[in-house]
């Protein structure tokens, strides 16, 4: 029997699954950050060493491969190396797994998770990616980004009227200031790490579904920019006409952001296309490629068997926990 594991290790959260090649869960855990950078690297082995703990007990079969994905760094690997022993382990990238996890191998990634990136893949097998370089440089359109213009908003707001209202206010309480000159004294005495800032991005999408202006606006110039790196990324591959964008990542989830990325993309392409969320969480995308790799194809019946065992295991949707 094929047994894969599937490794996402995420910015802020990392998850394992153990899946057979018949479609069942015969593990699964999750832990914190993996990512190395940031200065989060002193969490990644116990982070790492969480997830394992229940998605690979001492009585499970042991994987005859595994598949890393995600930002994760050298320690990680060493981690599930050590874990299933001589067996295989491959790096998948986020893309190739988002893909997988929406049942395909060719279209578009549109990724605005704690940082973000867009990915193409051509049915001739050319693909490009374009963003990926972290906070400050890169991550257009990521739940950074959406933090980070909310606190710009928030110091904006003492000084213009226009930026003034519950988004902004709910950005000072967050970080337990008062007014605008507390928040601009903590950010640069006290920098907040790229996941406090990134966590402020469901208080914007929050806000923006309830009508906030300011949030609105955010949301609107953060899938804008979002959308120029999937623009570039069309041109580049001229694959004008595929039918799937696949919306992925954390900061996606929201409606209300949804609907400005897809307001923005639509308009980039030759004709219909399905702008959608994965169908199963990033994780189930490793183990599928896993599967793939060993042989297994992704049939009605192994799909039939997951959905059920997903939804046994509470693990239905394609959000991390």
């Amino acid at each position: 029997m094929a047994v894969v594991l599937g490794f996402d290790g995420g910015g802020t959260h990392s998850e394992v699954i153990l899946l057979s090649g018949e479609g069942r869960i015969l593990g699964h855990g999750t832990g914190g950050t993996a990512h190395e950078w940031y200065g989060q690297g002193h969490l990644v082995e116990g982070s790492v060493r969480d997830a394992l703990a229940t998605a690979l007990p001492a009585d499970a079969p042991r994987p005859g491969l595994a598949v890393l994905t995600g930002p994760s760094g050298g320690r990680a690997s060493e981690i599930l190396q050590e874990a299933i022993g001589p067996s295989t382990l491959l790096r998948a990238s986020e893309a190739e797994c988002f893909l997988a996890s929406s049942l395909r191998t060719t279209g578009m990634v549109v990724l605005a998770g704690t940082g973000s990136f867009v990915y193409g893949r051509a049915r001739d097998g050319r693909w490009m990616s374009a963003g990926g370089a972290g906070p400050v440089i890169g991550d257009h359109g990521s739940g950074f980004d959406l933090g980070l213009r909310a606190i710009r908003a928030a110091c904006l707001a003492a000084q213009l009227r226009s930026y003034r209202g519950p988004l902004t206010d709910a950005v000072l309480e967050a970080f337990e200031c008062e007014q605008r000159w507390d928040l601009v004294t903590l950010y640069h005495t006290t920098p907040p790490s790229r996941l406090q800032i990134a966590a402020l991005a469901p208080i914007v999408t929050r806000h923006a579904e309830q009508g906030d202006p300011v949030a609105l606006q955010i949301l609107d110039e953060a899938a804008h920019e979002l959308s120029a790196l999937a623009a570039g990324v069309l041109e580049e591959l001229g694959i004008y006409r595929e039918e799937t964008v696949i919306l992925a990542g954390g900061a996606a989830e929201a409606t209300a952001y949804q609907e400005a990325l897809r307001r923005h993309l639509a308009p980039l392409f030759a004709g219909p296309v399905d702008i959608c969320r994965p169908k199963y969480r990033p994780v189930v995308g490793a183990a599928f490629v896993g599967l793939k790799y060993l042989g297994v194809e992704w049939s009605e019946e192994l799909i039939g068997t997951l959905d059920s065992d997903l939804a046994a295991w509470g693990l239905a949707g394609a959000a991390k926990e």
